[in-house]
């Protein structure tokens, strides 16, 4: 269940290229086994050469999650990057105040 949680999170956060998420999708047996055969089935069948792909496969997937848990993963994700202090900190800076809004 972790390994689909944090796939879930990623796919979210968009840290996922489109054609890494298709592998998994079609490699996971855990999404068989996670979702009803009407939402598998219409997972597996989209289109991912279509940027819209990404959003359909949020919309079905995201109802599996807890979004409250999404949103603390996301947010100590974005403060690990800041206390990182890669040379593009700004950006996780930014990111952090946007989730304020």
């Amino acid at each position: 269940m972790i390994d689909f949680q944090l796939a879930v999170y990623k796919l979210i956060a968009q840290e996922y290229e489109l054609s890494r998420f298709e592998q998994w999708v079609y490699s996971s047996k855990e999404l068989e086994e996670i979702l009803d055969p009407e939402e598998y089935l219409e997972l597996i069948s989209l289109n991912y050469k279509t940027l819209s792909s990404l959003y359909k496969a949020e919309k079905i997937l995201t109802r599996q999650i807890d979004i409250g848990k999404y949103y603390e993963w996301f947010v100590r994700r974005v403060l690990q990057k800041v206390i990182d202090r890669p040379s593009d900190a700004n950006k996780y800076i930014e990111q952090c105040y946007d989730l304020l809004l």
